[in-house]
């Protein structure tokens, strides 16, 4: 059994490449297609978007009626942008019938996946 490698025997975030921007633009355009799903009922809606969400995420989202949800129809994905200051979270545009919204990403503790932090609309820029 060879010793952990120096400094931390935790999960090291891989760098900034268009790998991991494909793999973001899927998730959240997973994600996306989830949120907009709003003619199913409560549970079933829940149950479909669970998969992609950060855990608190999945507990304020259980709470959420997707009937109040205003978009329908995810009608493209934009390009994901890395925060320059907090580079472990990714926001993904997203244009929809009923308007445009951000899908807010962080990676995963083992840095091998994205999850959804939060769907954000409606704020002013």
């Amino acid at each position: 059994h060879d010793e952990w490698p120096e400094s931390t025997t935790e999960a090291t975030q891989p760098a900034w490449s268009e790998k991991e921007s494909q793999k973001a633009q899927d998730t959240a355009r997973k994600a996306a297609q989830a949120f907009t799903n709003t003619t199913l009922p409560e549970d079933q809606w829940l149950e479909g978007l669970s998969p992609y969400l950060q855990d608190d995420a999945r507990k304020q989202y259980a709470t959420t009626d997707p009937q109040n949800v205003p978009f329908f129809a995810v009608k493209s994905v934009g390009k994901p942008v890395l925060n320059a200051k907090h580079r472990q979270f990714v926001d993904v545009p997203v244009k929809a019938e009923g308007g445009d919204f951000t899908v807010e990403l962080i990676y995963s503790s083992d840095f091998r996946r994205f999850e959804v932090l939060s769907f954000s609309f409606g704020e002013s820029k």
